[in-house]
């Protein structure tokens, strides 16, 4: 097979990545074929516009651009202490500890016992044993080294800022532009929010994941600050090496047949991690379930197909793991605070104006 040259190469990508060109007539030019099978073409536009594909992509440039930043912000910053160690005569190393290190003021014995005392109730927490000689003073030789390093990267920030205002930086690499996607959900899904929000998040959980777990109040406080812009579309997404987290989605999804989805769903995140059939079924009865019924659905795995429908789905969108979000175009992963959806949202509704 013939190899392609690197520039019929950039040339080919370039055509993948801008809209159709429009002829004087505006008839549009047809999109690259990128495959065939038999007589069925497979074209540019039909991969650019597939959600999973755009979203992966965006990822792997988001990725790639926060990396060229890093190596721009430490070249950026070699140059600017380079710069003021020659204007003071002095190597680089002699003006850091002269200008950064020799300027931090050692932390106080007090401070140095408080901070020795969180590490130690964090260590209780943990079930290891404090009460020795040598972990308290393991305990305060860490405080005094991570209270020293804090303070240093504070006065290093603070010279870092005042250099950037006697030698201004521009930085003219650009972040990529997040692709306009919808991701899709189905009419059978649980939907929490008004059927017209503008904004939809879109969730894979895990009734088992305490990070899922977690999630909810953030979750919470984001319907009741947006109760008309913002709905709720849940996706269950059991992960492998959780037992329980399946036969919980599935029984939130009997549930949801006599529409208690959402009260289940908040027992069993609350009950969480007791989760074993007699655990869903003491849930099932406090949210007034018919319980002959919930039974038999739950006991018949009614729901198996649609909880692994859900997991291809978000396999398709680069779900790892959970929980996961979409909020709009925007992913959100992990146990994020009310604040990083409130700015997702907020984005997401500016955009829509």
């Amino acid at each position: 097979m013939k190899k392609m040259s690197s520039a019929a190469l950039v040339v080919a990508l370039t055509a993948f990545n801008h809209t159709p060109a429009f002829t004087a007539d505006s008839t549009p030019t047809p999109s690259p074929v990128i495959a065939q099978v038999g007589s069925t073409q497979i074209t540019a536009d039909q991969m650019n516009q597939d959600a999973a594909l755009q979203l992966s992509t965006y990822q792997l440039e988001t990725d790639a651009y926060n990396k060229k930043k890093a190596w721009i912000d430490r070249k950026t910053r070699e140059i600017l202490y380079s710069m003021a160690a020659k204007e003071s005569k002095l190597s680089v190393p002699e003006w850091r500890k002269k200008e950064i290190d020799g300027a931090v003021t050692p932390p106080t014995q007090q401070e140095i016992d408080n901070y020795a005392q969180q590490i130690t109730q964090q260590a209780v927490q943990r079930g290891q044993l404090v009460s020795s000689p040598d972990f308290q003073a393991q305990a305060k030789k860490q405080a005094t080294d991570n209270l020293l390093q804090q303070r240093k990267a504070q006065r290093e920030q603070q010279v870092y800022a005042a250099l950037t205002q006697k030698y201004p930086i521009t930085v003219n690499l650009q972040p990529p532009t997040a692709p306009q996607v919808t991701i899709p959900y189905n009419a059978n899904d649980p939907v929490k929010g008004p059927a017209n929000a503008r904004v939809t998040i879109v969730e894979y959980t895990d009734f088992q994941c305490p990070f899922c777990k977690r999630s909810q109040d953030a979750l919470h406080q984001v319907l009741a600050a947006y109760p008309n812009d913002v709905k709720l579309v849940a996706k269950a997404y059991p992960l492998p090496f959780h037992n329980r987290a399946r036969p919980t989605a599935e029984a939130a999804f009997c549930a949801q047949d006599q529409g208690k989805y959402w009260e289940f769903r908040d027992k069993a995140f609350a009950s969480n991690p007791k989760l074993e059939d007699a655990d869903l079924m003491a849930v099932a009865k406090d949210v007034g379930l018919n319980m002959k019924k919930f039974e038999k659905c739950y006991q018949a795995h009614t729901y198996a197909s649609r909880i692994d429908a859900d997991i291809a789905s978000g396999q398709d969108l680069g779900v790892q793991g959970t929980p996961h979000f979409f909020v709009g175009n925007q992913v959100i992963s992990g146990a994020q605070p009310y604040e990083a959806f409130k700015a997702a949202v907020d984005k997401q509704l500016a955009s829509a104006k």
